[in-house]
């Protein structure tokens, strides 16, 4: 576990800045260990080995166009006529080999009789009344319509690199290379805990200044989507001992994540409930906005703790801005700072009073030069659970005191 001294924004300490507190992540997040599953059980998994070719791909020259497989030296002039000797179809190899002036019928896919090297598209043939012979009304290059044996990959070579998310595509062609199983790292499993007396589940009538609880939904969400498994373990009251005994259950797992009670209130009860469990706060505020109240720390037996404040807002930025990078690192896809893009501003952003640098909701567009662009989207702030639902992006703005003008130059992240 890290000795990063703990800076808290409680207590009047400073806060601490956000590239401090990607240090301090990615100080604490070693990759989990690596296990072997299936296939059907590899996607959305994060590679840890790479995966080497077991054979040659295609490992046969393989015809790429449904035609005739001919020899190119037989129609380097338009309109050869040739003797059909029969068909070649995917699967089969009991054809003969071609003799100067034969061709043979073949589909997609199918393996090349030996002595062909082109295929002849079947739009460019005319075939005989007697399906004896065929004329080419085009010539004929060496390799046409052919992948050879080995041209996609060799034996040995890598088929799929590490560290790698594997999707559908990457599945697939791990089951080509010759391979049942993938090297993948574990996946963190995440508590989640939901605070405060004002919560009532989803589908719950509510009482005056009561509201539905919708946090943990969006946390775990985010966290399946980020490669974790979710276990959501509900709402807690804001008493000391409801929050011990649901906490102390919530540090079964590698990580915890807290969703309230983390800012300077009477009832903010969470960070000393977790420090007599025996988390140690490693940041507790970051100058940032949304979200400024997060918190992360180190369990007793090396737990990952975020506590999240409240507002669903402050919850969906820190989820992106420092949750993630934590998960991404703990399976193997490296630490430090959320991975940015660049693009181009289309509406200015006035001055802010708040000087904190800002991660806020916004929309893109693809420009007319290729360039994408951005532009902040009408927001209710950080409690507007709402408005989030048309975020397609999270726009980082360093210097909100001084604005920024249209087509100036942003950082943004996508939410895919």
């Amino acid at each position: 576990m890290s000795e990063t001294p703990p800076i808290w924004h409680r207590h009047g300490r400073p806060l601490t800045e956000l590239a401090d507190a990607w240090t301090v992540l990615a100080a604490n997040a070693a990759p989990l260990p690596i296990e072997s599953v299936s296939l059907d059980r590899a996607e959305g998994r994060v590679l840890a080995q790479a995966i080497p070719c077991k054979g040659d791909f295609p490992p046969f020259d393989k015809a790429m166009m449904d035609g005739f497989a001919v020899r190119s030296a037989d129609c380097a002039a338009p309109n050869a006529s040739l003797t059909l000797i029969g068909t070649a179809a995917a699967g089969h190899v009991d054809i003969a080999a071609l003799r100067p002036g034969q061709a043979v019928r073949i589909n997609t896919g199918a393996p090349m009789p030996s002595g062909a090297d082109a295929v002849a598209r079947i739009e460019d043939a005319t075939v005989s009344q007697d399906g004896t012979r065929v004329s080419l009304a085009k010539p004929v290059r060496s390799g046409m319509h052919v992948s050879p044996r080995g041209s996609a990959q060799r034996a040995g070579d890598v088929a799929v690199a590490a560290p790698t998310r594997i999707g559908p595509a990457q599945v697939a062609t791990i089951a080509a290379a010759g391979h049942t199983n993938a090297t993948v790292f574990e996946q963190a499993d995440v508590a989640i805990v939901s605070t405060g007396d004002e919560l009532v589940p989803p589908g719950a009538s509510t009482k005056p200044g009561q509201i539905v609880e919708s946090n943990s939904i969006l946390i775990a969400g985010l966290v399946r989507r980020f490669g974790a498994t979710a276990r959501p373990l509900g709402i807690v009251e804001d008493r000391p001992d409801a929050l011990r005994e649901r906490f102390a259950a919530a540090l079964q797992s590698r990580v915890v994540i807290t969703c309230g009670g983390m800012s300077m209130g009477t009832l903010d009860l969470v960070p000393q409930t977790l420090e007599s469990l025996g988390v140690r706060w490693l940041f507790h505020g970051v100058n940032m906005r949304p979200a400024k109240p997060v918190a992360y720390g180190r369990g007793p037996a090396g737990q990952h703790v975020f506590g999240l404040p409240g507002n669903p807002g402050s919850t969906f930025v820190a989820m992106h801005v420092l949750v993630r990078p934590l998960l991404d690192a703990l399976h193997g896809l490296g630490g430090g700072p959320p991975r940015w893009r660049a693009a181009r501003l289309i509406e200015e952003i006035a001055p802010h009073k708040d000087s904190r640098p800002a991660v806020l909701p916004g929309l893109m567009h693809d420009g007319d030069d290729g360039v994408m662009e951005v532009r902040l989207m009408a927001w209710g702030g950080s409690g507007d659970a709402i408005g989030l639902a048309s975020a397609e992006a999270l726009i980082f703005i360093p210097h909100p005191a001084e604005g920024l003008r249209a087509g100036e130059a942003v950082t943004y992240l996508t939410l895919d």
